[in-house]
Parts: structure tokens; C-alpha cells; sequence
């Protein structure tokens, strides 16, 4: 639709503390940032089944989303929540190759 604006404003994350089968519980919502802009990707793989020298049926399946953010700053603290880092006393960012995303 041209001339269509979409709004782009308040990115939070939540950390996933818990998730089974009574539910998820997730951690104190934190604000990432300003926003700038943001793109979703979906990712699908599409199988077709031939027959009778034609497509007789097609499968797809639904692989994930990708989700890329652009902010306008990324703090050392909110780094450190989003990719697994530490910060130091010092308010260094730590980063190591042992470190895992939540």
C-alpha cells in the first residue's frame, strides 16, 4: 500500500526464565534502545512432489524468523543480557568465546 507508514518505537526484550508445560516466565522487560528500524524475515522450504509429468502436490514448511533491530545505541549492560557477555567492575565489556545468547 503506498504512502503507508508503519510506526517503530519502546523495543523491549524479556529474558525466558522459565518455559514447560505449565508455561513460559520471563525475566523484568528492559528497553533495548532507541528505534531505528527493523526487518522480519521469514525462513520456508518448499518441497514439490511430481506425478503424472506435473506438480501434484507441494509441501512447505515454516523454518524460523529472522529479526533484525537497528537501534540507536546498545549499551554494555544491555550486550551483556542480549549476547551472554559480562560487564566488570570497571563497566568494561567483557566478551568471550565460552559466552551463550540467553
Amino acid at each position: 500500500m503506498a504512502g503507508t507508514r508503519m510506526g517503530l518505537r519502546d523495543i523491549y526484550f524479556a529474558k525466558l526464565i522459565k518455559d514447560d508445560e505449565a508455561g513460559a516466565t520471563y525475566d523484568k522487560p528492559v528497553k533495548i534502545g532507541k528505534a531505528i528500524e527493523a526487518s522480519i524475515s521469514p525462513n520456508t522450504n518448499s518441497e514439490t512432489l511430481n506425478a503424472d509429468d506435473g506438480p501434484s502436490e507441494i509441501e512447505t514448511a515454516f523454518g524460523g524468523v529472522e529479526v533484525e533491530i537497528g537501534v540507536d545505541q546498545l549499551s554494555h549492560d544491555i550486550q551483556a543480557l542480549l549476547l551472554g557477555h559480562t560487564v566488570n567492575a570497571d563497566g568494561v565489556l567483557e566478551k568471550k568465546d565460552t559466552d551463550l545468547a540467553p
